[in-house]
């Protein structure tokens, strides 16, 4: 029993985690950003656009990251307390589930219509139209 921690230890526990958590997530956006401003370069726009929009998909890919790290962790939890016999766990998967068939529907369509959209660029980009530029800058590159 000398291992049970306080419900203030437990709670400064927690903080520290959460700081340590924010600050890991930080870290990862100005990283990525960076990485990302020096891999691609800032020629085609301007400085301020280019930032914000590395800054925008580096805050988008945390996000999903922290999205399925919390449903993961739910689903987790549930399937722990339905097989210790926790009462309620029935209608606390059911509500889970709902929330995830809810969340799928956008999804789904979202993915239907962006799939067509996506095709018709990477075809439109190996058209002839801008295969023959291509071309001119390999025998050039070559050269």
């Amino acid at each position: 029993m000398g291992d049970e921690l306080t419900l203030e230890q437990r709670l400064i526990r927690r903080r520290k985690k959460r700081v340590v958590l924010i600050a890991l997530s930080l870290l990862y956006v100005a990283s990525a950003t960076a990485a990302g401003a020096v891999f691609y370069g800032f020629e085609a726009l301007s400085f301020v656009s280019n930032l914000l929009f590395f800054l925008l998909l580096n805050m988008n890919v945390l996000a999903l990251f922290w999205l399925i790290y919390f449903v993961a962790r739910n689903i987790i939890r549930l399937v722990l307390e339905r097989r210790r016999g926790v009462i309620g766990t029935r209608f606390k998967a059911k509500v889970v589930g709902i929330f995830l068939i809810l969340i799928a529907i956008p999804i789904v369509l979202l993915f239907v219509v962006a799939s067509p959209l996506g095709a018709n660029y990477i075809d439109r980009f190996f058209s002839p139209e801008f295969k023959k530029p291509i071309e001119k800058t390999i025998v050039i590159a070559r050269a």
